[in-house]
């Protein structure tokens, strides 16, 4: 599915181009798609990622940056959501 996929299904279900990492429910769903999308990255990995950058950035938290800087901790690097 890759990357542009997983930025796909975000925009299709939440309809904005931000992510709010106090939405349980949002940031679930980041965490599911992720795990679908990469089934060889462990549990503890992915929610490191998603625990990290929701701690070091500030809302307005822009979606497409914020899936990137989360794919680059778990090491894939410069991706395009485009």
């Amino acid at each position: 599915m890759g990357w542009e996929k997983v930025n796909e299904k975000l925009k299709n279900k939440y309809k904005s181009d931000f992510v709010s990492c106090d939405e349980l429910n949002e940031r679930s769903y980041i965490f599911q798609i992720i795990l679908e999308e990469y089934p060889m990255l462990s549990r503890m990995m992915v929610e490191n990622a998603l625990e990290h950058y929701c701690r070091i950035t500030k809302p307005p938290r822009e979606r497409e940056h914020f899936i990137k800087c989360v794919a680059r901790y778990l090491g894939f690097g410069e991706i395009s959501l485009n």
